[in-house]
């Protein structure tokens, strides 16, 4: 082998050398990266793909599904309802950020009659009620409510400390039933956190333990350690004498800054 070609062999290695070494200084730190929860790869010791393991995502098979209990329309006054889906959700620790829902309304024809769409939080542990108010529905009567979420809903790990705080009921008190309806209560923030956009829902049950009214209204702020008074008015009389009355309190843990 002559000294030209010698050369020119040295200067092609040194090309090629020069250029791996370039190759590996850029890809080396994609190849070798850290696993992470959004890397679209099962990896890292998750469960699923950027869910379970170190993940604060959960993979859908670790947890137990949202379970709808029941789901009416209440009249409000004449062409209008408002609608509630009493809802559980048995995962201690798991919640939800934002989910989409909707109701649908059917009259005794099985023709649809309304929908309305909404979002909500889905708090760990508990039963819990989604409430839209004053559907509109025209001429035609609702016979049928049909609820759903219309989305594949994503769970997340919820910390211990934001399951802890309890929100209790105190005095409740109901006035001009078969006329003007009034229901006052007071809600107590017994944890060490301050809350905001509380949400508070009413639902009325006459002697057979059937659900004859709802209602919804929202707390602005909760301090902790406070009371605050929720009301709430209906349009038109019950049609039976309530017997037992719920309220269900919840706020938005994903949004406390522990």
């Amino acid at each position: 082998m002559g000294w030209s070609t010698k050369r020119q062999l040295l200067i092609v290695f040194i090309l090629l050398a020069t250029f791996l070494a370039a190759l590996a200084f850029f890809a080396l730190p994609y190849i070798l990266k850290a696993p992470t929860c959004s890397d679209k790869k099962q990896n890292g010791g998750e469960s699923g793909i950027d869910c379970g393991g170190p993940c604060v995502k959960l993979c859908l098979s670790q947890v137990n599904d949202l379970k709808v209990i029941w789901q009416r329309a209440f009249k409000v006054t004449s062409g209008a309802y408002d609608v509630l889906a009493y809802v559980t959700n048995q995962n201690y620790d798991a919640g939800i950020k934002k989910i989409i829902y909707k109701f649908s309304l059917y009259d005794a024809g099985n023709l649809l009659v309304a929908e309305r769409v909404g979002k909500t939080f889905i708090t760990p542990n508990g039963k819990f009620a989604i409430f839209e108010g004053g559907i509109r529905t025209g001429e035609r009567a609702p016979k049928r409510t049909f609820f759903e979420f219309v989305e594949i809903p994503e769970w997340e790990k919820v910390p211990a400390k934001a399951t802890s705080f309890s929100l209790g009921t105190e005095n409740i008190r109901l006035e001009g039933a078969s006329t003007n309806p009034r229901l006052s209560v007071s809600i107590t923030n017994k944890s060490i956190y301050s809350l905001s956009n509380v949400e508070v829902t009413a639902i009325l049950y006459d002697g057979q333990d059937n659900a004859l009214a709802v209602s919804k209204t929202t707390l602005d702020t909760l301090l902790k350690d406070s009371t605050e008074t929720a009301v709430f008015t209906w349009i038109l009389p019950f049609e039976k004498p309530p017997t037992r009355i719920e309220i269900i309190p919840r706020a938005d843990v994903f949004s406390i800054r522990f």
